[in-house]
């Protein structure tokens, strides 16, 4: 579960990573070309979940992998409800979307970490989108925010 929360992954997409880069403790997990949309970089949010996650040593649920990836995510659901876990592992996923707006990322980058289209992006997880979220990314866009100097005839308006 923390693999698919740290890097909002497809559930099948668990199964078909680069172990040997997580084992080094690379913290930019490689989705290999066998999945849903092939090959890509995703980046974790949070960051801190990689070692709260023991992620350099994943341990995953033993399922055949020599299956489409469409009957390993529903193997993915079924461990999670045999687990009772409350939710979906897909909520997982919507999250990791959110969280990435949250620090400010750019969506069109979280889309592409996704492995779908901006415009697939805007679709799903802009409706998730409420006003604590964009609270959140106008606080942050101030962060480094200088306030310049008034105009000198700022008291003629």
């Amino acid at each position: 579960m923390g693999i698919l929360a740290t890097y909002g992954l497809r559930p099948h997409e668990a199964f078909r990573l680069d172990f040997d880069a997580l084992k080094q403790c690379d913290r930019i997990v490689q989705v290999q070309r066998n999945t849903k949309t092939g090959k890509r970089q995703v980046w974790a949010y949070h960051p801190e979940w990689f070692e709260a996650f023991h992620l350099e040593h994943v341990q995953l649920p033993s399922i055949d992998l020599n299956r489409p990836n469409e009957a390993i995510g529903r193997s993915v659901n079924h461990y999670f409800r045999d687990a009772n876990v409350p939710f979906n592992p897909m909520l997982l996923r919507h999250r990791w979307a959110i969280r990435s707006l949250e620090y400010g990322l750019d969506y069109k980058l979280a889309a592409r970490m996704m492995g779908h289209s901006y415009i697939v992006h805007e679709r799903i997880y802009h409706r998730w989108i409420d006003r604590t979220v964009l609270q959140s990314a106008y606080d942050r866009s101030l962060e480094n925010h200088q306030v310049p100097p008034l105009p000198k005839d700022s008291d003629k308006s």
